[in-house]
């Protein structure tokens, strides 16, 4: 995944590189901006709703993809 290692670290990359504002992201997609602000600041996870919202809104859609354990 290209040195993220989880969802959350890919989730605040894709919000930080998307050229918009916080505030711009809340307004696009409805997702509370305090809860959005918390989640970029580590202070707080954002539900799976907020999540779909952020996703949805920046046009991302999430890839499931099995990860192989070391041998």
């Amino acid at each position: 995944m290209h040195g993220m290692d989880n969802f959350t670290t890919a989730l605040k990359a894709a919000i930080q590189t998307s050229g918009l504002s916080q505030y711009a992201i809340a307004k696009l997609t409805g997702a509370d901006k305090g809860q959005l602000s918390r989640f970029m600041h580590g202070q707080r996870g954002l539900t799976l709703d907020s999540a779909d919202k952020v996703l949805a809104g920046l046009g991302l859609a999430v890839r499931l993809v099995r990860v192989r354990k070391g041998r």
